[in-house]
C-alpha cells in the first residue's frame, strides 16, 4: 500500500497531493495535466500552490487518478483511498460507508449531495433536508424509483414509474398540493435527470 508520511506540522497539503499523484504515476505535468483536461501551465500552477483548484476540480482529479477525494484533500494518508468511510464533499455532515456503497455497486464519485427544496415527496424525505443520489443512474427503469431533475428552478426530486400499458409517470407523494404526471417516453427523454436517490439522513427535529 503506498502511503504519503505526515509530517509534523500536520496533513498534506492539496499541492503535495497533487504532484504526489503525479510521481507516483510516473508522469509529467503535460502529462498528468491532459487526464483531467488541463493545460500545463494550469496543472503546475495547482501543483506550486499559485492557484487553489475548484471543488469541482479536485472531485474530477480524484476520479481521473481513480483515489479518493479525502486523499487529495491531504486527510487519508493512503493512496488508494482505505478509509472505511466516504465524505461526499469536505463540508459533508455525515460519511457513507465504503463496503456499503460496493455493495450496492454505487462509485462513490457519483455521490452528490442535493437540498430537497419542497415537500412533493414527503414520504420519503422533507423540504431542507439532505439527500444522496447517484449521478451515475440517470435512465429511468419500469421500477419506481425517485429522481433529481435539473430544472430553471433548479433541482427537483420525483418518483417516476414505468406503466403497465405503456409510457410513465412523474409521482408525487403529497397529493395535496403536486399532481402526478403522466408522460410519453420522448417526453421522458427532455427530462434533464441528474441522478438517483439512493438516502438520506437528517439531525432529529430540535423542536421534539
Amino acid at each position: 500500500m503506498k502511503t504519503l508520511t505526515v509530517n509534523e506540522q500536520g496533513p498534506a497539503t492539496i499541492t503535495e497531493r497533487l504532484k504526489e499523484l503525479r510521481t507516483s504515476k510516473k508522469l509529467l505535468q503535460r502529462e498528468a495535466a491532459k487526464k483531467v483536461g488541463l493545460s500545463p501551465t494550469a496543472w503546475s500552477n495547482y501543483e506550486t500552490g499559485l492557484r487553489t483548484p475548484s471543488g469541482e476540480l479536485l472531485k474530477e482529479i480524484a476520479r481521473a487518478f481513480d483515489v479518493s477525494l479525502e486523499y487529495v484533500l491531504g486527510l487519508n494518508a493512503n493512496i488508494d483511498g482505505s478509509s472505511p468511510h466516504y465524505a461526499v464533499n469536505d463540508t459533508s455532515e455525515v460519511a457513507i460507508n465504503r463496503k456499503t456503497l460496493k455493495s450496492l455497486n454505487i462509485s462513490e464519485h457519483n455521490l452528490r449531495e442535493v437540498t430537497v427544496t419542497d415537500d412533493a415527496m414527503t414520504d420519503a424525505f422533507n423540504k431542507g433536508e439532505t439527500v444522496f443520489i447517484d449521478t451515475g443512474v440517470t435512465r429511468v427503469s419500469k421500477q419506481p424509483g425517485i429522481y433529481a431533475i435539473q430544472d430553471d428552478s433548479g433541482v427537483v426530486l420525483r418518483g417516476i414509474r414505468g406503466e403497465i400499458g405503456g409510457g410513465f409517470t412523474l409521482f408525487t407523494h403529497n397529493k395535496k398540493d403536486y399532481s402526478d404526471q403522466p408522460m410519453t417516453e420522448s417526453q421522458l427523454q427532455n427530462l434533464d435527470i441528474i441522478g438517483k436517490y439512493i438516502g438520506h439522513w437528517q439531525w432529529a427535529d430540535k423542536k421534539l
